[in-house]
């Protein structure tokens, strides 16, 4: 006599078909959140192949972060036009930070960046909150700034240069 589980003989899903189903939900929650030029939530950056990753997006809508690991002297983000936070979590290595497309930003701190010499983000027309500290910064380009919303602070002893709108 053969015994039938009542629950498997309805018809359904079987535990591979479930599984293959739960996991191309995931890839497809990821691939929305990582459209081709358009990032949803949070980026570290810790290496190069993260930074490479991050280079791609024109926009980002949630937060970098860059980590103190990260053994690039020059940050370049070529594309980069809107994000929503842009911060340093740990002091870093980085000497330059260029955006030269970077039109708004919600929040960008950069002030654990002791050996940081030059900050340029040319196109730079609006942000909510900017922070740039170190004692050897020397170059600051922000030519089109135009509105901060609630701070703007630039700290350093070796400033030469101060380009703003």
């Amino acid at each position: 006599m053969r015994t039938v589980c009542p629950s498997r003989s309805k018809p359904g899903l079987g535990s591979r078909q479930l599984n293959a189903m739960v996991l191309a939900m995931a890839l497809a929650a990821a691939a929305t959140a990582c459209q081709s030029d358009k990032f949803e939530g949070t980026l570290f950056v810790k290496g190069s192949a993260d930074l490479e990753h991050l280079r791609q997006f024109r926009v980002v809508d949630g937060t970098i972060v860059i980590e103190r690991d990260l053994e690039v002297r020059t940050l370049e983000l070529p594309l980069l036009e809107r994000a929503g936070e842009i911060k340093v979590r740990d002091p870093c290595r980085l000497e330059a930070v260029k955006m030269p497309k970077l039109t708004y930003v919600d929040s960008l701190d950069l002030g654990n960046c002791p050996d940081l010499k030059s900050f340029n983000a040319p196109s730079l027309q609006s942000a909510g909150e900017l922070y740039v500290s170190s004692e050897v910064l020397d170059e600051v380009g922000l030519a089109r700034l135009a509105q901060v919303a609630r701070q703007l602070t630039i700290r350093s002893n070796a400033l030469h240069d101060l380009r703003l709108a």
